[in-house]
């Protein structure tokens, strides 16, 4: 506190005002989200951009001013990333100099502006930041379910024209002409994840919240149910995936890492509970699906009714469940396959660059490909994603930060005894993780700007799960076997230089 009195008056109010990560982080946040409406998306592709670059000054005033370090837990491995990317620029080069170097400030800020952004705060501290972003976002996020909802009844297909990677691809707000719910985003994908973003947070909210009155239940409860529905009507598979995976995934630590569960109930009777929440799970997973086309049957009733009176309207019948054709995987298996027939003809170890993908991508396409070009080097798959555009040397880096982040876990949110509020909140943001890790295994998200608002609270949520470790479970909960052991002929030949100058000095 003393540095930052005896700084000048300009710089006092900057970080009071500009400067200040937090308010920062979560206008950054509110600004992903208008992004994310398609009137904006496709009127602003290059104000984002602008943002991206302002965030990355923000994050480089820290680091200069001394108020933020390259110390935060297993931030060297997302150092090595962002080394290894620009090594990658240097040796591809740019064939968009500005896009490129967003895509590089993206990066840096998801790694150390978002993730980094709890450190040197005490416990309550972080708690009540968690309590600020998830509270609001529950709510936007909750707004934005509902708005679509009514889109939907109202039966709106507003169409909009995105020119991405030089090709113009249309986007309907309300309902697409596929006939699948698409919302203010116009991708039905892009509605489901952000309803299963907003569950994550209210989840957060409630097991963060010291006492649970009757207000905030009904709250979470309603919104656990719009944001199912939402996710219902989308389709998304991604999101319907991560949406499960994450309340069984609470559901079940819940179970076994209860201390009531563990005195008063044998192993037996822990494993049928478990089993009981994948059947319950299943089941309204099953009942989805018939509520899904009961609910469309019904919207089809009342879409036909109106177009008998407005005949001059040009109007979609929604679809009650997706028809694949014998293609489960929509195409995906042909991008995936070509981006690594890209990637290995081009360059394996470094990758290609994520601005120069598209480009490369097209240069290996099947002749047959009656895909959408907007589609072009997007692999639909986080690693493969990082394989095409930063190689294996960025693969490896980042598979062994998700490695750490898996044993700490491992080592103390699973294996530890302690049954308290603070393990409840690891617990629930462990279960949005995986979540967030899901839809990040059917489509491209979390590291690359694509679905910025869901990076964004990944890493968020990231950086809060693993300094919340360190305070709860100490700073020996952070060890990191992998890099000790590569530290460690380093330490020693420091220690024998140290030891030769004691001897020359004597």
């Amino acid at each position: 506190m003393e540095n930052i009195k005896n700084r000048p008056k300009i710089l006092r109010f900057l970080e009071i005002t500009l400067f200040n990560r937090e308010w920062f982080c979560i206008a950054l946040l509110v600004f992903t989200y208008i992004t994310s409406l398609i009137p904006i998306t496709v009127q602003n592709q290059n104000t984002a951009r602008y943002v991206i670059l302002w965030a990355a000054l923000v994050l480089f005033y820290d680091l200069f001013t001394n108020r933020w370090l390259f110390k935060f837990y297993g931030s060297h491995y997302l150092i090595l990333f962002c080394i290894g990317a620009a090594i990658t620029i240097l040796v591809n080069g740019l064939s968009n100099f500005t896009s490129g170097v967003a895509d590089f400030a993206y990066i840096v800020i998801v790694f150390f502006l978002f993730y980094t952004m709890g450190m040197s705060a005490d416990k309550e501290k972080i708690r009540r930041y968690i309590l600020k972003v998830t509270g609001l976002f529950s709510a936007l996020l909750l707004l934005n379910t509902l708005v679509s909802f009514v889109l939907l009844y109202l039966h709106c297909s507003i169409p909009f024209v995105w020119h991405l990677n030089g090709a113009d691809r249309y986007y309907y707000m309300g309902v697409s002409a596929e006939g699948r719910f698409t919302g203010l985003q116009g991708n039905a994908n892009l509605l489901g994840w952000l309803a299963m973003a907003g569950l994550c947070c209210c989840l957060v909210l409630y097991t963060a919240l010291p006492k649970h009155g009757r207000l905030i239940k009904v709250y979470c409860g309603v919104n656990l149910v719009v944001q199912w529905f939402c996710v219902t009507l989308t389709e998304s598979r991604g999101a319907s995936m991560g949406f499960y995976g994450c309340l069984v995934l609470f559901a079940v630590l819940l179970v076994v890492t209860s201390e009531k569960m563990r005195v008063e109930k044998k192993i037996w009777q822990r494993a049928v509970a478990c089993v009981a929440i994948f059947a319950f799970a299943g089941a309204i997973w099953l009942a989805s699906g018939m509520v899904g086309r009961g609910v469309t049957t019904f919207l089809n009733q009342q879409y036909a009714q109106h177009e008998d009176e407005n005949e001059a309207e040009l109007k979609f019948p929604l679809i009650g469940e997706r028809d694949f054709e014998g293609n489960f995987s929509t195409g995906r298996t042909v991008l995936m396959k070509t981006g690594l027939k890209t990637v290995v003809n081009e360059n394996i170890v470094f990758g290609v660059t994520s601005s120069n993908a598209p480009e490369e991508w097209m240069k290996y396409k099947p002749e047959n490909f009656s895909g959408e070009p907007s589609d072009a080097g997007n692999m639909h798959n986080l690693f493969l994603q990082i394989l095409l555009c930063n190689g294996v040397v960025g693969l490896v880096f980042f598979l062994l930060f998700l490695f750490y982040c898996l044993q700490i876990t491992v080592r103390n949110v699973l294996r530890k005894k302690a049954d308290t509020p603070d393990r409840r909140l690891l617990i629930a943001l462990l279960s949005c993780l995986l979540g967030f890790g899901i839809i990040s295994m059917v489509d491209n998200i979390l590291i690359y700007p694509y679905t910025q608002l869901l990076n964004y609270l990944f890493f968020l949520f990231l950086g809060w799960y693993v300094y919340f470790i360190r305070l709860t479970y100490g700073q020996e909960a952070m060890r990191d076997p992998i890099f000790e052991f590569c530290a460690r002929p380093v330490r020693r030949l420091i220690e024998k230089r140290q030891a030769q100058k004691g001897d020359s000095a004597q």
